[in-house]
């Protein structure tokens, strides 16, 4: 939920993205472990929050 607020707001520091992104990564890498498959979903989100903090933002007039 958080990557989507993230995502879906017009302005944010960059630098607030990091926690959800490595989060999703210990999520992800616990799903791997244990097996649980539906939250491979941490990956797909953190890669998408990745891409929308590496792509360059519209200037708000």
């Amino acid at each position: 939920m958080t990557a989507g607020v993230l995502i879906g707001t017009a302005r944010q520091p960059r630098v607030v993205a990091v926690v959800p992104i490595l989060w999703a990564a210990v999520g992800t890498s616990a799903a791997l472990v244990l097996g649980i498959t539906a939250d491979l979903a941490l990956a797909v989100a953190a890669v998408a929050l990745a891409a929308d903090v590496a792509m360059p933002r519209a200037r708000l007039a």
